[in-house]
């Protein structure tokens, strides 16, 4: 435009007063000026990519890592946002022990089979990996690439890396290593999510109540004999999908207001979650003999069930000593 509107002033000049005005040098300059800019800021989009690359790449699967690219303009890693997001922890059960009984070449390497396994299930399901925590494992849905689905991501991922955990544990006990167990806490909820560190060292990670939660309910899987326990927040969005079996209702420590805790189910073929849910129905209506007589019914198909017993242990004491009027089967937990 600059050169154009020169050539017009120069022309009119020339033609109306014999007045040369030197065209090439300005409008050379002029172009390479424009190139100049041109590369410069295609090299700061370059920097920019590299950047946004350098900080995700760590964090996210290929396919997502595209994603990110594709929008990069929009995602601001530095800036914490808060967003409703569903995280997901797990653990591997008496993990001490085994490091404790085995050689450091058999834990290291266990180790690293099981995150290469475990991570790679959170990425196909298009999860971020925050971090792994001793042998636990930290992964959130819905940031930074938006998703309507990220709770039912989350959730099938945990059935997937727990199928996944039976192969290994095949070709573990073939090596003579030990066997594996893990306990998968679930929460939804809104975390706050971006850049958090020092000048030293910052993370793109997840804080706030929610993760906290979500920490909690994993460790509330060893409670209730539970490979996955997941959040009343995080059932409301899968249970059209999966079948869900109400544990308990439960005040985890740190939190005011209790919460309903719930077990999903991949496949329910003997409507464990079904029978269960109609029993605790029972249970929270004050309705003790019936309550105790299908939780003895109940035991007679599914021998041993933790969460059976347990709350046959709680149906047998309130039968003798009555809950006050404003019980409302909370389960006050003491510890983490």
């Amino acid at each position: 435009i600059a050169c154009v509107v020169f050539l017009f002033i120069s022309t009119y000049l020339f033609k109306t007063s014999n007045t040369f005005l030197p065209v090439s040098a300005v409008c050379l300059s002029t172009l390479l000026g424009y190139l100049l800019a041109v590369a410069y800021v295609s090299f700061i989009d370059a920097m920019e990519r590299m950047r946004v690359r350098g900080t995700f790449s760590k964090y996210l699967s290929p396919e997502v890592m595209n994603e990110v690219l594709k929008s990069y303009d929009d995602i601001k890693p530095e800036v914490g946002k808060k967003i409703e997001s569903t995280i997901l922890f797990s653990d591997i059960r008496s993990f001490t022990s085994i490091s404790e009984h085995y050689p450091v070449e058999v834990v290291v390497t266990l180790l690293n089979e099981y995150f290469e396994a475990m991570i790679g299930e959170v990425h196909n399901y298009k999860g971020t990996m925050d971090k792994m925590i001793g042998d636990a494992i930290m992964a959130f849905w819905n940031a930074p690439i938006p998703q309507d689905d990220h709770a039912l991501r989350a959730v099938e991922s945990s059935f997937k890396m727990h199928e996944l955990l039976v192969d290994l544990n095949k070709e573990w006990q073939e090596k003579e290593y030990p066997e594996v167990k893990i306990g998968i806490g679930i929460n939804t909820g809104d975390l706050i999510i971006g850049n958090i560190g020092s000048s030293a060292r910052v993370d793109f990670t997840a804080i706030g109540d929610n993760v906290n939660l979500g920490a909690r309910l994993e460790g509330l899987c060893k409670n209730y004999a539970a490979g996955i326990v997941i959040s009343e927040f995080t059932y409301e969005y899968i249970k059209d999908k999966y079948p869900c079996r109400l544990l308990d209702k439960v005040a985890v420590k740190g939190k005011e207001l209790p919460i309903t805790i719930y077990q999903p189910f991949r496949v329910d073929k003997e409507n464990i979650s079904g029978k269960w849910n109609a029993i605790h129905d029972l249970y929270m209506n004050r309705e003790w003999d019936k309550a105790l007589a299908e939780i003895d019914n109940f035991l007679k198909e599914f021998k041993d069930d933790k969460v059976a017993l347990m709350f046959r242990d709680r149906v047998v004491q309130f039968k003798e000593e009555p809950p006050d009027e404003n019980w409302q089967g909370v389960e006050v937990l003491k510890t983490k």
